[in-house]
């Protein structure tokens, strides 16, 4: 019986629980590249950033209680609604903890692996040219008089000007760009997740203060 990542079941009770563990792993693969990637980490930080519109117009009972119960008793018909949202305590509510901790989870699991691949990537050298041009999408070719020392002393030369990683592969020249764009990405990624790290720092040992005054006038007595 086919199934959805492939393969078929072995008769038995032993074979339907494999079955049932390859799917389910199956299952947790695909749920977890959906979480870290790229698209799905900027969906959920949009989310994120329409979940504290709320929390910045509605009063919130970690800030200003006595704002609370006033808003309460100006709207007596949508108080129900917005505590059964949560909408009085949005930092704190399950919905947008929710959004926050996959969020954090998402650029967790796409930062690890791509720094991991990255720093592999700086260790080794650009791939060499195939024996073949034809292997490669775009390609060219001249004819020179100069000798092949000289001509690969100036691939390297010009390469290295243009800021590209260049080394000599036996009679070829190997080069590669674009590590400059991959920090520009990491640093914004790890930077999210700093600002993230603080958020929660600050909402769980922040302390807060509030203080009231009265005061009375006395007329005085004939």
């Amino acid at each position: 019986m086919p199934g959805s990542f492939g393969g078929r079941r072995a008769p038995g009770p032993v074979g339907a629980l494999a079955w049932g563990v390859r799917e389910t792993t199956g299952w947790i693969r695909w749920f977890w590249r959906q979480l870290t990637s790229m698209r799905v980490a900027l969906i959920l930080l949009f989310l994120l950033s329409l979940g504290a519109i709320p929390g910045s117009l509605i009063p919130q009972n970690s800030a200003d209680e006595v704002k609370v119960g006033t808003w309460k008793a100006n709207n007596e018909f949508w108080t129900p609604v917005f505590e059964k949202l949560q909408l009085f305590d949005v930092y704190t509510s399950v919905w947008f903890s929710a959004i926050y901790i996959l969020l954090f989870v998402s650029l967790i699991g796409c930062i690890v692996p791509r720094t991991w691949q990255f720093a592999g990537q700086l260790r080794g050298r650009p791939p060499g040219a195939p024996k073949r041009l034809t292997r490669l999408p775009v390609y060219t070719t001249w004819r020179t008089e100069a000798e092949p020392d000289a001509v690969r002393e100036a691939a390297l030369a010009l390469l290295r000007k243009r800021r590209f990683r260049t080394h000599a592969a036996g009679d070829a020249v190997a080069s590669e760009k674009g590590y400059l764009r991959e920090v520009g990405n990491l640093l914004f990624h790890v930077s999210l997740i700093v600002m993230l790290v603080a958020f929660a720092v600050g909402q769980l040992f922040k302390s807060e203060g509030a203080s009231w005054s009265s005061r009375a006038t006395a007329s005085p007595t004939p």
